[in-house]
């Protein structure tokens, strides 16, 4: 966009080269700024009707968690352990530890560790301040194989059972 002498100037009547009461829309094509103000403030005010009533509608839909069962990621069917689930300051965030194991799982959003940021859990898996294991049954879905010395990551679809250590 061009500075005055542009072809898409636009003026609130203090140009020198137009007289004041006229905005140029492009070159050569003047009309009233009081109209031509009014008439873009009403169609600016359409406009964000229409998208606050989109924003409205599509938030459920953009907003919904993604689950784990359903996930075009996993790699295997979903399987149930007992375990710990414990909280970590790591690049994954929350493990489980198969009892009775030596194995551990890390629970993540995908089979990458980035995805790790954005775990996907059951909304009844909450750590409270304080609460460092969480033990109980739980469904994961494995975002990655099995590999004898390799973390697994998964996910959890669901979670049972659950007894809150310190």
């Amino acid at each position: 966009m061009e500075r005055a002498n542009g072809p898409f100037y636009l003026s609130l009547g203090r140009s020198p080269r137009y007289p004041p009461g006229y905005v140029l829309r492009a070159e050569g094509q003047r009309y009233s700024s009081y109209m031509s103000i009014r008439s873009r403030m009403r169609s600016g005010v359409v406009d964000m009707k229409n998208l606050l009533l989109f924003l409205v509608i599509a938030n459920p839909v953009f907003a919904a968690a993604p689950k784990c069962k359903e996930n075009p990621k996993v790699v295997a069917a979903c399987f149930s352990v007992h375990g710990r689930a414990s909280l970590a300051a790591n690049t994954v965030r929350i493990y489980l530890w198969p009892v009775g194991t030596k194995r551990m799982l890390g629970i993540t959003g995908g089979p990458i560790l980035d995805d790790a940021v954005a775990p996907i859990t059951p909304p009844n898996l909450k750590f409270n301040p304080g609460i460092n294991d969480i033990y109980g049954d739980f469904e994961v879905c494995p975002f990655t194989p099995e590999r004898k010395g390799h973390l697994q990551l998964v996910c959890i679809e669901s979670a049972t059972h659950l007894v809150e250590k310190q």
